[in-house]
């Protein structure tokens, strides 16, 4: 009597071993909890809506995210081309790698988001050091600028007193009214403002047409103390790949809300305020009314006499 040897796939060892290489398993539980909830009148019409309609290559929000394509059958059954199983087989296929692609791609952004929150926490730590002001201001202004990805970064404080937003350039301190440009706007309504195409915007100044620099992108920030009172205004212009979008917002929303303090108690602010302060590379106090051309959007001194008020 002779007898015929079973396919190691169909022993209770192989199925099982079968099931777990091929993911089945979690599969079949899943659609197993699915059709309890459900209770269908049709189980294979219902696990074969749940595939095309909910799962086949598609993220959390409904979007294709591949595409996954069978050329030139072979076996068999060549001639005949793919049958229905073989739909059926794609069909499961598609809906697994499309799922593995997206929890690739959310882990991806996971990523950068980690990355970025490192950067900024490291930036923070930066201004709890022992920096001058020129420092202070070069780290936080231009590690943001690469942080977020843009062409150039500014960082204004805001002077009650005299209505003027301060920063400084060099050894120049530059002051300009606390209700021009897109700064003044910023300052003056305590909101962050995100400008697609800048001159679009009555309140951008359009000098940078006089310096053969085009301004796109504006991203600017109010800067708050521990009171909730705007203090300052962080401006960064022009993306460099693309425009600003609702996740650089929310990164340097959390940035200032941690730097505002920070810098409210800070030798930069009291310097801002016009209560002290020297230059630290000179030693000697510096002029707040050293006449200058200054343009707020570009953050450039435009000309200057070169001379220096003693006191």
């Amino acid at each position: 009597m002779s007898t015929t040897a079973t396919p190691a796939t169909q022993t209770a060892e192989g199925g099982e071993e079968y099931l777990n290489s091929m993911n089945f398993r979690s599969l079949i539980e899943w659609f197993t909890a699915e059709a309890l909830l459900s209770r269908p009148e049709d189980p294979l019409a219902f696990v074969r809506t749940v595939i095309s309609e909910k799962l086949a290559q598609r993220n959390g929000q409904g979007q294709v995210v591949g595409v996954m394509q069978a050329l030139n059958r072979s076996g068999n059954e060549k001639d005949t081309g793919f049958t229905d199983m073989d739909e059926e087989v794609m069909t499961i296929l598609a809906a697994q790698a499309g799922i593995a692609i997206q929890n690739a791609q959310n882990h991806k952004t996971a990523l950068q988001a980690q990355k970025k929150v490192t950067e900024v926490l490291d930036i923070v730590k930066a201004m709890h050091s022992d920096l001058g002001i020129n420092s202070l201001i070069f780290t936080v202004t231009h590690r943001i600028q690469r942080l977020v990805g843009s062409d150039r970064c500014s960082l204004y404080l805001l002077d009650k007193v005299t209505n003027e937003l301060w920063t400084l350039q060099g050894e120049v301190d530059i002051r300009i009214p606390s209700n021009q440009g897109i700064c003044g706007a910023v300052a003056e309504s305590g909101k962050l403002i995100n400008l697609k195409n800048a001159y679009e915007d009555a309140r951008f100044n359009k000098y940078d047409q006089k310096l053969g620099y085009k301004t796109s992108t504006i991203l600017a920030l109010p800067l708050h103390s521990h009171k909730q009172d705007v203090i300052g205004v962080m401006q960064l212009i022009n993306k460099t790949d693309g425009i600003f979008t609702p996740d650089d917002e929310e990164i340097l929303t959390t940035f200032l809300s941690i730097a505002g303090p920070i810098l409210e108690n800070s030798p930069l602010f009291l310097r801002a305020k016009g209560t002290g302060g020297e230059n630290e590379l000179t030693g000697r106090p510096v002029s707040h009314g050293k006449p200058v051309t200054f343009d707020p959007e570009m953050n450039q001194i435009q000309e200057s006499d070169g001379t220096e008020d003693e006191e």
